[in-house]
């Protein structure tokens, strides 16, 4: 278990990485550091996939879920 918004991994150099259903419980004052800190934690050539719900999937979402997802994204938030 480990907070990326605290720090990379100790142990880096990583291919690739991939974080679904996740980036929309972060808070947006802590994405950057998430983002970072996850790259931080790749080679050079590293990839780094990230996916979450829409913005305009909220509209249909129920209240407990749009409460949970405090950071999602449109197409050119991405």
């Amino acid at each position: 278990v480990h907070d990326m918004t605290a720090g990379p991994l100790a142990q880096s150099g990583f291919d690739g990485a991939y974080a679904l259903d996740v980036i929309e419980h972060i808070p947006a004052e802590k994405e950057d550091a998430f983002v970072g800190n996850s790259k931080s934690s790749l080679t050079q050539h590293g990839v780094l996939l990230l996916g979450c719900p829409s913005l305009a999937s909220q509209a249909h979402a129920s209240k407990p879920s749009r409460e949970g997802h405090v950071n999602c994204k449109d197409g050119e938030a991405m």
